[in-house]
């Protein structure tokens, strides 16, 4: 046999030899061990090359073939990474306005400076010492002027402050 029998094993495997040739190198194959143990060696190799699309092939020929073709994918992945990262900014953005709005209305309902109803909030009290004559053990303890239930009384009277 020829050399070139021995050289068409991947061809034949890829199934890219005409009818002749393919004849030619299956009356080969029956004799050649060494043809033979080739082809199963590249058995895997073929089904992985199967999965591939003439589509695919074609798209990788033209970008070697037309430089321009990968210049305007590069420019194209570019301006849509960068119209992502300005989407992304501007929805930062947008989330920071509204949660500081609403933290601004939560402060403002809680200290009370919205319109909304503010909490009534109790008025000072003075605590003010009694001050008189000591308690007389013989008087009436129910007797609300005397000191003898308690050494110290609370005003109920709210602070009056000047104004100013």
């Amino acid at each position: 046999m020829s050399r070139a029998d021995h050289m068409d094993v991947a061809a034949y495997a890829l199934g890219v030899l005409d009818q002749q040739d393919t004849e030619r190198f299956e009356e080969h194959l029956a004799t050649c061990w060494a043809c033979a143990a080739e082809l199963e060696t590249m058995v895997p190799v073929v089904g992985l090359l199967s999965g591939i699309d003439g589509e695919t092939m074609t798209a990788l020929e033209q970008t070697r073939t037309d430089p321009a073709l990968l210049d305007r994918t590069l420019v194209a992945v570019r301006l849509h990474r960068r119209r992502t990262r300005v989407r992304r900014l501007l929805a930062t953005a947008a989330a920071v306005v509204v949660f500081g709005g609403l933290s601004g209305v939560g402060v403002a309902g809680l200290t009370g400076g919205g319109d909304g109803e503010r909490i009534p909030q109790a008025e000072p009290t003075l605590t003010t010492p009694v001050t008189g004559p000591p308690a007389d053990p013989t008087s009436d303890p129910g007797d609300p002027g005397t000191a003898a239930t308690s050494r110290r009384a609370r005003s109920t009277t709210p602070l009056i402050r000047p104004p100013g």
